[in-house]
């Protein structure tokens, strides 16, 4: 078997964790390479810019590329995770969580009750 065949420059998580502080200087950098980088393998990439109040986001990789990205304050609805806050779970945000294990609409009730 030939060690070249294949596909073999895909980012382990764990490397390029550290990638991504060792090469950018701000949030729109990070943003961008997390959106761009292949993956080993599926992952959600939480970020925030401690500068802003505005910058944030969940980040839902496939391997290849970008399944979803949930950006602070694209929500008007403010009971909903996209506005004013952003709530990941182990389910896609673009995707109904399974009746036995509804983290989502918890969560977000709970979120949302501490600030009214």
């Amino acid at each position: 078997m030939n060690p070249k065949k294949g596909k073999h420059d895909a980012a382990w998580l764990g490397f390029y964790s550290r990638d991504i502080f060792e090469q950018c200087d701000d949030y729109a950098c990070a943003k961008a390479s997390m959106e761009k980088t292949e993956m080993v393998s599926p992952v959600y990439f939480i970020l925030a810019d401690g500068k802003s109040q505005n910058d944030g986001c969940v980040i839902t990789r496939e391997r290849e590329k970008v399944h979803a990205t949930v950006n602070l304050n694209q929500e008007k609805d403010q009971t909903k995770s996209g506005s004013w806050f952003l709530l990941q779970t182990n389910y896609d945000p673009d995707k109904s969580p399974p009746f036995f294990d509804d983290r989502r609409n918890p969560g977000i009730k709970v979120r949302f009750c501490d600030f009214l």
